[in-house]
């Protein structure tokens, strides 16, 4: 996943990027102004000389993308549902099966939660040709 963004300030060791979020439609309705408009702030290593203003090239790979996305809403989903399932096998009635639901999403958001602390995501910021 590749996106331009600009330097907001640069260390020594690092580098911080403001970059514009683009919208499902692309970010080009400006007749209807429904798009939000705001700014992801991404920190990392720095590994070349950048000034404040440059634009960029934030690249992330697609590994790290689609298994954040796993991570977050498959995870959630398998939990959701299998809590349900179980709730519902052990006391036959809906009742369990909602309650075992939420214990479920709960139960996801835990594991989610711990398996994220602590993980870096590789982020990599060049030049924009």
């Amino acid at each position: 996943m590749n996106n331009i963004g600009y330097v907001k300030e640069v260390s020594e060791k690092t580098i911080t990027v403001a970059v514009p979020r683009q919208s499902a439609c692309g970010g080009n309705c400006s007749g209807c102004k429904g798009c939000p408009s705001d700014t992801a702030i991404v920190t990392c290593d720095r590994d070349d000389e950048f000034s404040v203003g440059q634009q960029v090239m934030v690249e992330m790979g697609k590994g790290s993308f689609f298994g954040g996305i796993f991570l977050t809403y498959g995870v959630m989903t398998i939990t959701l549902f299998s809590g349900a399932v179980i709730g519902y096998l052990l006391f036959r009635n809906e009742l369990a099966s909602v309650l075992g639901g939420i214990l479920g999403l709960i139960s996801g958001g835990g594991i989610v939660k711990a398996t994220c602390k602590g993980k870096e995501i590789k982020i990599k910021i060049k030049k924009a040709e």
